[in-house]
């Protein structure tokens, strides 16, 4: 069963904003969390779900209020879509944005970003594997300010293996 993306908002019943209670209540208990510091003071806290193939962070900076997803699982789809398994050749046949874009200053070694600015959507090439990002870099403040969020930049991103 695939699982629908929704750009700017987030899958299911999973939404930019809610508190770690309000996610566990609908997801249970995590199989594992992490927690980080960083060296600008904030701090993070990440909840991974394995079974569902997903991890929801959580940002000091957002009052610890959901503001990434990161998908593990293709069955995770945007418009009805999986990229999961394909070359990057593939990709490019199957992708049928008209505002599809190589992001030419990423500097990952040996990957690739290509962006879809109308959707938010952010698509990530390694050598081994395959990653897909939603960024919402303009979300609305009306939303910001109702889920309590400071940041204009939040995404879902989700990996997937690439077979070669």
């Amino acid at each position: 069963m695939n699982i629908e993306i929704q750009p700017f908002i987030g899958f299911g019943q999973i939404k930019f904003g809610q508190t770690l209670e309000q996610v566990k209540l609908l997801l249970g208990e995590p199989t594992s969390t992490t927690k980080e510091k960083h060296e600008d003071g904030t701090d993070d806290i990440s909840l991974l779900f394995g079974e569902q193939g997903v991890e929801l962070s959580f940002m000091s900076e957002d009052n610890f209020r959901l503001g990434l997803i990161t998908c593990y699982a293709p069955t995770y789809v945007v418009d009805g879509q999986s990229y999961a398994g394909l070359s990057e050749a593939d990709f490019l046949k199957m992708a049928k944005f008209d505002d599809l874009v190589q992001d030419e200053e990423f500097a990952e070694p040996d990957s690739k970003d290509y962006t879809v600015e109308s959707k938010g959507l952010s698509f990530w090439i390694q050598v081994d594997s395959w990653r897909a990002s939603l960024f919402f870099l303009n979300t609305p403040k009306m939303v910001r300010e109702l889920c309590g969020l400071r940041k204009k930049k939040y995404h879902i991103k989700f990996t997937l293996v690439l077979d070669l």
